[in-house]
């Protein structure tokens, strides 16, 4: 998935909603910062957290990168490319 696709499927969820990366069933990684190295790609960081950015924090973010910048999640061992989102108890989960 790249940056437009993401800020577009964001644009309508609650702005104040906390954003996570889920690894498998019982694996929650929060979204906390991103790293840009002016590359086709950007980093999303994460922690073993309850509290992650927020939407609209990650948005601001990804807006200031170009379009086409595909999105890729750190976590400990490895990168995840994002492929889909699902939104789940006022939170969203990127996948």
């Amino acid at each position: 998935m790249n940056v437009q696709n993401l800020i577009t499927l964001l644009a309508d969820v609650k702005k104040n909603a906390h954003v996570f990366f889920e690894i498998g069933i019982n694996k929650i990684l929060g979204i906390t910062s991103l790293k840009y190295d002016h590359t086709h790609c950007v980093n999303l960081l994460t922690k073993n957290t309850a509290n992650g950015l927020k939407v609209w924090e990650l948005v601001i973010l990804l807006q200031k990168l170009p379009n086409d910048t595909l999105i890729y999640v750190l976590d400990h061992q490895k990168s995840h490319q994002i492929f889909g989102l699902r939104f789940d108890d006022g939170k969203v989960y990127l996948k």
